[in-house]
């Protein structure tokens, strides 16, 4: 997350949240580098600034037109916007045509969080619609989903489980996560399948090397759990 800056490393040292923590997500700007980036950003016309938001949602490095989508923004206008951003050095190429990346990862942090609640869930939806119009696969389209899908959504439950799949062995401490985003959006009165995608949870959990976690997800499971799935639990 300092991206090679010393400022930011000292002051990422002081939090106490480990990086890459559930309270690291919200939590885990400290208030100098808040403050050595608060000027910068309160300077930005409102276009640019929206386009950097767009872009702290749309993921590091982005591209512009996925951006300008999020932002509900003409391309032009977002490619003026992107003009400001790279003369103020928020960002910068990322070596690619149209791929450009933030000055340093916290800055993206601290632009994401700093975005509001609701805007940010619109965001993601934007964002998976956009990726699945442009037929990006169900990995690059998970993460927008899991922030943005309603309860009951059933093609957003067989997105994250199918990713999650994918991800077990090469990345497994993502695949309980979005496993647990498709238990999360479960309704309450299906149980027995709340039990099933728990306990792969728990698999996913336990091979990411967090036992105690696994544990817990079982022990839940086992709450709502019918016959047929207790002695697999």
């Amino acid at each position: 997350r300092a991206g090679g800056n010393p400022f930011f490393l000292e002051q990422l040292a002081r939090v106490a949240a480990p990086p890459g923590s559930p309270a690291a997500d919200d939590g885990a700007v400290p208030p100098a580098v808040a403050a050595a980036l608060a000027a910068e950003l309160a300077a930005l016309a409102p276009e640019s600034r929206r386009i950097l938001e767009a872009a702290a949602v749309g993921g590091d490095p982005f591209e512009p037109g996925l951006a300008a989508a999020i932002a509900e923004m003409p391309e032009p206008t977002a490619l003026r916007a992107l003009d400001e951003l790279l003369v103020q050095a928020l960002v910068r190429p990322a070596g690619a045509p149209r791929r450009f990346a933030f000055r340093h990862p916290v800055v993206r942090h601290a632009v994401y969080v700093a975005t509001p609640g609701g805007w940010r869930i619109g965001a993601h939806a934007r964002a998976a619609a956009e990726l699945e119009r442009r037929g990006a696969g169900s990995v690059e389209r998970a993460h927008h989903v899991e922030h943005a899908a309603r309860p009951g959504d059933e093609d957003a439950i067989a997105l994250l489980s199918a990713t999650a799949t994918e991800l077990q062995a090469p990345a497994p401490a993502t695949a309980a996560r979005f496993h647990a985003a498709a238990v999360r959006l479960l309704p309450d009165a299906q149980r027995e399948r709340r039990a099933r995608l728990r306990r792969l949870c728990a698999d996913a959990q336990a091979a990411a090397g967090d036992p105690q976690a696994a544990r817990e997800t079982l022990l839940g499971a086992l709450a709502s759990a019918g016959p047929d799935d207790r002695l697999a639990l």
